[in-house]
């Protein structure tokens, strides 16, 4: 029976990671200045607000994502040479680094990104006409356009489930610029980058979805020597107790052997091996939610089957939730799992009465440790019979 048990815990909680459940998307608004023009033969000024950028970013899973994003330039001269503005738009890929770099053995609220890619850009200046002006159908000053190549790290401190604040730092190297900053100086000869300035800045990400966390905030569960060990041996005990179970007579001894507590006037049999022949098992629930997923309606469907045959026994309800949170809403949250899976049961023929509902929270889980494979399998409303 225990790899009847293990079968299920490694589907169930296979499907759970497979979901993602975390969000994926979010929009983020950033302001700063920028530095190291080149080339130009008047001075910017540094210590201004003088960069601004808009994005929206969205995660394939919680390492690897794509961001859109577009930025504004202000090229204020300290001479009052006539300032310059520089527009973009680029698609970058996304490494979180975050999980990569197992941020989470330190610390759960800093992270950090690295993102690089490219775009357009568009570099004008409206008030001198040195070359052609394109931007826009502009008839006004002179526009240089060009392809811009970025790459940067961005530093994050998570606020709340919903909200970060960060800092970056990128470098953004423009080919095929015709003219320098101040459409003064001559732009950089030679192969590669024709001009290149590097930026600085801060701003905030916020999480769009209805999931718990994010999956800029998502680690993923690391295995050691040891754990690999325990696997081995599990997968040995494994195969053995699917020899044993090819036996007929072990088969029978299962379903006699019962284990009897008594609390109070009620007795309560610990009868899961005879509930798992039926096909009756615990019900999983996401993190955060008490939804009853439709896979688990034939459980629920065997149970009601089990019930109707059997009709002098109750069945006890139990709702849990795993380890993580206040235990005040943990309490809630496995007591709304109880109830959701006890409406099911009652809509299909089961009166209420026969059925003891009760919560425990995350104070009676199944499986000791923390990652997402426990967790998962901890949170669940479990049944027992009581006669």
């Amino acid at each position: 029976m225990k790899f009847v048990y293990l079968t299920l815990i490694f589907l169930a909680t296979n499907q759970v990671l497979q979901a993602q459940d975390y969000n994926q998307s979010s929009i983020g608004l950033s302001v700063g200045g920028h530095d190291g023009l080149r080339n130009t033969n008047h001075t910017t000024r540094i210590y201004q607000f003088s960069h601004f950028e808009a994005n929206y970013r969205y995660m394939f899973n919680n390492r690897f994502g794509l961001k859109f994003d577009t930025g504004l330039d202000n090229f204020k001269f300290k001479d009052g040479h006539p300032a310059s503005k520089a527009l973009r738009f680029s698609v970058q890929p996304v490494l979180n680094l975050t999980d990569v770099l197992h941020f989470n053995d330190f610390s759960s609220k800093f992270g950090l990104q690295l993102h690089f890619g490219g775009g357009y850009a568009a570099l004008w200046n409206p008030t001198l006409l040195t070359g052609p002006a394109e931007l826009f159908n502009s008839t006004n000053g002179s526009v240089d356009e060009m392809i811009q190549g970025i790459i940067g790290l961005t530093p994050q401190f998570k606020v709340s489930e919903k909200l970060s604040i960060n800092a970056d730092v990128s470098f953004m190297g423009n080919i095929r610029q015709n003219n320098g900053f101040d459409f003064e100086a001559s732009p950089v000869k030679g192969g590669g980058f024709s001009g290149s300035y590097a930026t600085a800045t801060l701003g905030f990400n916020y999480y769009l979805g209805k999931a718990q966390t994010h999956a800029d905030w998502t680690y993923t569960p690391r295995l050691e020597a040891k754990d690999l060990a325990k696997i081995a041996e599990l997968q040995k005990q494994v195969d053995a107790l699917k020899a044993q179970m090819q036996n007929i007579d072990t088969v029978v001894e299962r379903y006699e052997t019962r284990v009897e507590v008594i609390k109070g006037d009620t007795i309560f049999i610990d009868d899961n091996k005879t509930l798992a022949d039926a096909g009756i098992y615990d019900v999983l629930f996401v993190k955060g939610s008490f939804y009853l997923n439709a896979s688990y309606h034939q459980t629920l469907n065997n149970l009601v089957s089990y019930m109707k045959a059997n009709p002098s026994l109750k069945i006890g309800v139990v709702g849990h939730a795993d380890t993580d949170g206040q235990n005040d809403i943990n309490n809630k949250l496995s007591e709304a799992r109880a109830e959701e899976v006890t409406n099911y049961l009652t809509a299909n023929g089961i009166a209420k009465e026969r059925l003891i509902v009760s919560f425990k929270g995350k104070g009676q889980t199944k499986y000791p440790g923390k990652t997402l494979e426990v967790d998962a399998a901890n949170r669940r409303v479990s049944f027992m019979i009581i006669r």
